[in-house]
């Protein structure tokens, strides 16, 4: 397995040593798109089902939910990535690069008291950065010499404007979603003041937020294993003629009809034989659609033996209505009844019989009192 999609270009050396290695010991190659790895890594660190994805790092900024059998991107940068606009604030900033710009930023942020005013470029779905960080190059080195604010208030207020963007965005994917469940991946995401302000967010959505460490929100080799173990376990084959590298393969272009992915194989193979795979579409993943329908198999399973039973009781009680209309009728039209005696004391004699019988003649539900000897 090997990383098939990443911003940066010399990623490429690994596919071709990936494919060197498989026509060499002739094992099977598994390209792996870099989001995905991220994605997939993050689920399984945190045990987060079927979340809102925010995607943030040095080349990519995606607001991403799983629907049909795919990543679907919800909403995105349309210019730069927040972490390329952090390294290059940094730089603007000339704070160094160890352990990193985005954590030198964040460190100095913390002192930062006094909020500079930067555009607020929300265009839908989607995020703009480009005039912030341009705003700032022009306007910071400015501002700081004149010592109307310095480099922390600066690092604070850039902070407190893109993480408001990008937790707005969130927002609006896990409304129109129904999500409750946010997880947070990419390098960005270690920043411990955008998880807060997500949390707040997902608190008052009574939702879940997930994000793991500095160890695997970066770059990492484990990563691409966690989504090529998957690939390999749903039996996806890649011929080493097709196994390239693409900077811009995005995430949405991940087909996972075919990967199948093994957590998700259970499910699809239930609705499968149920006939309703279209509700994988509906509720986003086969698990979520199979745990969905619960209900209604229980229903459909136990309303035949309900209906049954009902039958069962409703024929019981007909049965002893009959019988005793029965004996009652019986009970009259025989010679030792009261009513029998009056009718042949005042004359009428066996009157009452036939008109009985002629009563039960025009209804079926008295068809087993009709004396037909009469």
């Amino acid at each position: 397995m090997y990383l098939s999609a990443h911003h940066f270009g010399y990623a490429q050396v690994g596919a071709v040593v990936a494919r060197t290695l498989s026509l060499a010991w002739k094992i099977p190659i598994i390209p792996v798109n870099h989001c995905v790895g991220h994605i997939e890594m993050g689920r399984l660190i945190t045990g987060a089902d079927n979340p809102v994805v925010l995607y943030v790092s040095g080349g990519n900024t995606q607001v991403i939910s799983y629907s049909n059998r795919k990543y679907r991107i919800f909403g995105e940068t349309i210019d730069i990535a927040v972490g390329n606009c952090l390294d290059r604030f940094a730089r603007v900033l000339n704070l160094p690069n160890n352990p990193s710009p985005g954590y030198n930023i964040e460190q100095l942020a913390k002192k930062g008291a006094k909020l500079f005013d930067l555009p607020y470029c929300v265009k839908g779905m989607d995020v703009s950065l480009s005039g912030i960080l341009s705003l700032i190059e022009k306007k910071a080195p400015q501002v700081i010499a004149s010592g109307e604010y310095t480099r922390e208030d600066m690092c604070f207020s850039l902070q407190e404007t893109v993480f408001a963007m990008l937790v707005e965005i969130t927002e609006r994917a896990m409304a129109h979603t129904g999500s409750r469940e946010l997880l947070i991946v990419g390098g960005v995401g270690c920043n411990m003041r955008l998880q807060e302000m997500a949390k707040a967010m997902c608190e008052e959505r009574g939702a879940h937020i997930f994000a793991t460490d500095e160890r695997f929100c970066i770059d990492n080799g484990a990563m691409i294993a966690r989504a090529g173990e998957l690939m390999l376990e749903a039996g996806l084959k890649t011929d080493v003629s097709k196994a390239t590298f693409t900077q811009r393969y995005r995430t949405d272009q991940v087909n996972l009809v075919l990967l199948l992915l093994a957590a998700d194989f259970s499910g699809w193979l239930l609705l499968r034989i149920l006939g309703a795979e279209h509700l994988a579409a509906k509720h986003g993943t086969c698990t979520e659609a199979v745990h969905a329908m619960a209900m209604w198999v229980a229903m459909t399973s136990t309303l035949p033996i309900v209906l049954n039973l009902a039958t069962l009781v409703v024929l019981a009680l007909t049965v002893w209505q009959v019988k005793k209309v029965k004996k009652l009728c019986e009970g009259i039209t025989s010679s030792t009844h009261w009513l029998s005696r009056s009718s042949v004391r005042v004359g009428i004699g066996s009157s009452a019989k036939r008109a009985l019988n002629e009563y039960a003649r025009g209804r079926p539900e008295f068809a087993l009192l009709v004396d037909k000897s009469e």
